[in-house]
């Protein structure tokens, strides 16, 4: 009797972990379908793939509009971020917004990495990212082309934004 539930333990350990290995590739794929698929105009309307990014070990997806204080609040921190680890992560802002509100602002309060815009459809590119609840500011961290950590809403400091990205930091 012992022996029949070990090796029904046995069986039931091997098929979730082939579950989470299925669960992972798929994952993966699904992540590198959205890089090639994602296609936003820039500022000055020049169309980009988020693929064209996706060399980088460690990308920042910031999905953000002009009219939301907390996004506006957290754009200094990924600013700062930006600079300070320029050669190890990239970060995208996607605005869900106008492109002339976005340029207006950016105009007064410049931003160091590259701004796509999606406007009202930015909504739906969100959700295909993960923002089931439709909030912004929401950013995706996305390590070695697996998403590995999503921030519903603002980040509350700085000091959680880097918390969530030193583990990918260091092991680059």
């Amino acid at each position: 009797m012992q022996t029949w539930g070990l090796l029904f333990a046995g069986f039931i350990t091997f098929i979730a972990g082939l579950g989470l290995h299925l669960f992972q590739h798929s994952s993966s794929s699904e992540e590198s379908r959205l890089l090639s698929a994602t296609q936003l105009n820039d500022i000055n309307n020049k169309p980009h793939l988020l693929a064209e990014w996706s060399n980088h070990r460690l990308l920042i997806l910031n999905f953000w509009a002009t009219w939301c204080p907390s996004c506006l609040t957290e754009i200094a921190e990924f600013n700062r971020l930006s600079h300070q680890y320029r050669s190890s992560i990239q970060i995208i802002g996607i605005a869900i917004d106008d492109n002339n509100a976005v340029k207006s602002y950016i105009k007064h309060s410049p931003i160091d990495y590259p701004i796509l815009i999606a406007g009202n459809a930015g909504i739906n590119v969100a959700k295909a990212w993960g923002d089931s609840i439709g909030v912004v500011p929401f950013t995706v961290i996305i390590y070695q082309g697996q998403i590995v950590y999503r921030q519903f809403g603002e980040f509350n400091h700085s000091q959680t934004l880097l918390n969530q990205i030193r583990p990918w930091l260091i092991s680059n």
